[in-house]
């Protein structure tokens, strides 16, 4: 017997969800990912007690086996792992994750779900041993199989799969094409390599939505709502994410909660339809989701402004592994806003926004270190400030100031000066006014340090 046979043994549900998270974990960890969040929820769901009520969403799911005492705190350690390793696959863009680092949360998840499948036998024949079974070595024809039955087979899910790959294919050449236009190489091959891809993404996505499928519908949706495909299509492109929304894809579900919010999309304002949509959206941790329910419990949009149910929701979007959601906790606990000021929580969180790459939060420890309010060398400040540059203005500011410190070498000195006209040129096209007069009152200052430079270096 091999794993995914000892899978099917425990119920054809969960066999089928590991299965199809161990043939995409080589080449699509991201679907990996989100397939073994799903096994997760369908284990928690066969732990619950026969007739019990069991939650919606994986979070509430775990802490009530956990209240109830139907697991233990490694069990939980484990459920919460994979949920929050799913929760990134599922929003990469919120996750700041790399391709590399989500390859290899697939190989571990696929080892954490194997470990949660064997309690799971144990729970169900009551303590009975593990029969043995052997790990099967990922099968590359099962890899090639799925454009097979994208194209030929005409399966819905392998279509979407398809898609959303050839779509991330898409934005890695758009970062090789913006590299070239940086050094003024041409990119008129690179942009139709993109534009084709893409189109084939969308016929794909086209497909799989005829079919049915929901998460297809909103992708395809999207697109054609932001005018991929013309004016006259982004009518049918909202009618479609609003399927998606019906049919439960939890991506349409925030697309069509904040349309509600705001009064935007064709959506009257209405908060009593947003927050059910979004509540719907965020029981299963939706990051956008989360965030627009704390905004709505914050200012009292429909309900009675509520600073603590605000935190409590940006709370869960940062234990769920959202780095901006980590930041805004760390900005929580250290302004108040409604809640008690904790210095000590509020470093933690931000810590942990820094690492997983959040700017402002690199920018805000960094300007702790240089500030003394916490330890950090020169070698700290810079690394956590260079690649928040790269995202936020206020960083290159900051940055510039720590060469204009140190003073020391010439190099700093013309760093700070390049730093500084970059920062300025990008707060005047965002029109951030006092960013770009502050940068304005430092550079004499800058330019006067230069000046003195060179007189002790002639």
């Amino acid at each position: 017997m091999n794993d995914i046979e000892f899978a099917q043994r425990i119920s054809s549900k969960i066999g089928a969800r590991y299965h199809e998270a161990k043939r995409s974990s080589a080449k699509f960890p991201k679907h990996a990912l989100t397939q073994i969040r799903a096994l997760a929820a369908l284990c928690c769901d066969a732990l619950a007690r026969p007739g019990g009520v069991v939650p919606c969403g994986l979070e509430q799911k775990i802490s009530e086996l956990y209240r109830l005492h139907r697991i233990n705190p490694d069990t939980r350690e484990l459920l919460d792992q994979l949920r929050r390793w799913g929760n990134q696959a599922a929003h990469p863009e919120e996750s700041l994750l790399t391709d590399k680092q989500f390859a290899s949360h697939a190989i571990n998840a696929l080892v954490a779900a194997r470990k949660l499948l064997e309690l799971l036998f144990q729970h169900i024949h009551a303590g009975a041993a593990v029969p043995a079974y052997e790990v099967s070595e990922d099968s590359l024809e099962e890899i090639k199989d799925l454009c097979f039955r994208a194209l030929i087979g005409n399966s819905a899910t392998d279509q979407y799969q398809v898609a959303i790959h050839l779509l991330m294919q898409s934005d890695a050449i758009n970062i090789k094409a913006q590299a070239c236009a940086m050094d003024r190489k041409p990119t008129h091959e690179l942009d139709m390599e993109i534009r084709a891809i893409k189109a084939r993404a969308l016929d794909l996505l086209g497909y799989a939505s005829d079919a049915g499928h929901a998460a297809a519908s909103y992708e395809f949706g999207l697109a054609l709502a932001n005018g991929t495909r013309g004016d006259e299509m982004m009518a049918r492109g909202r009618n479609l994410i609003a399927c998606a929304c019906r049919d439960g894809d939890i991506d349409a579900l925030a697309w069509c909660g904040q349309s509600a919010m705001l009064g935007i999309n064709d959506y009257d304002i209405d908060y009593d339809l947003a927050r059910r949509y979004l509540e719907q959206a965020a029981a299963e941790d939706h990051p956008a989701a989360l965030t627009l329910l704390a905004s709505i419990h914050r200012e009292g949009l429909g309900v009675s402004a509520d600073a603590g149910a605000a935190f409590a929701l940006m709370l869960r979007a940062a234990k769920a592994g959202y780095p901006l959601a980590q930041w805004s906790v760390s900005v929580f606990l250290s302004g108040g806003h409604g809640i008690d000021v904790d210095d000590a929580a509020a470093l933690e969180w931000l810590r942990k926004a820094s690492d997983a790459g959040q700017a402002q939060a690199q920018t805000k420890l960094a300007r702790l270190m240089r500030d003394r309010k916490i330890a950090g060398s020169f070698d700290d400040i810079e690394a956590l400030l260079l690649p928040a540059g790269r995202k936020f203005n206020d960083a290159l500011l900051e940055l510039a100031s720590l060469y204009l410190e140190q003073g020391t070498l010439a190099k700093h000195l013309l760093m700070a000066a390049t730093l500084l006209q970059r920062c300025y040129e990008a707060a005047l096209k965002d029109k951030d006014e006092l960013l770009a007069d502050e940068c304005w009152r430092r550079a004499p200052a800058c330019v006067e340090k230069m000046k003195v430079e060179r007189l002790l270096t002639f």
